[in-house]
Parts: structure tokens; sequence; C-alpha cells
């Protein structure tokens, strides 16, 4: 599970990244967490039709959960760093 979640964590920042082009107007805090939780829904909905296999909607929530987590603690030291340097 923690190798799906590390896998994950790519295709979250990605899609949280295109998701912040669309919240240029809150502060850097609220723009990493929103887009985020947006990237997070998008990318249940897609795994849950992707790890279907012909038979129920099947989502990953627990390893996305963790992917989450990793992706918002990546983003959140790379926001401090850059403001420690500014």
């Amino acid at each position: 599970m923690l190798i799906v979640a590390i896998g994950g964590i790519g295709p979250i920042w990605i899609v949280a990244w295109l998701f912040g082009f669309a919240l240029k107007k809150l502060d850097a805090t609220k723009k990493i967490i929103y887009s985020s939780l947006a990237s997070y829904i998008f990318a249940i909905i897609l795994s849950g039709f992707g790890n279907a296999n012909g038979g129920p909607w099947n989502p990953m929530i627990a390893e996305y959960s963790i992917s989450l987590i990793f992706v918002l603690l990546i983003r959140f030291g790379i926001q401090k760093i850059r403001n420690k340097d500014a």
C-alpha cells in the first residue's frame, strides 16, 4: 500500500499544480490546501473507475490519502524554505 501511495505523489502534485492556476487570488497556504484537496478528490474519482476492472466502482481511498499527506508536507516544506530565503 505504501508503494502505491508513493507512486500517487506525482499525479496528485501535478493535478494540484494545475488546480492552483485557478486559485491565484488566494494566499499560498490556502492555495496549497485547496488545490491539493481538489486533486485528491479528482484522483479518487479516477482511481475508482480505473480500479473497477469491469466490476463495481472501487476507489483507492487509503493509498491516495497517504499520498495527499505526503504532498501537503512536501509543499508546505517548500513554502517554508522559500519564505525563509526571502
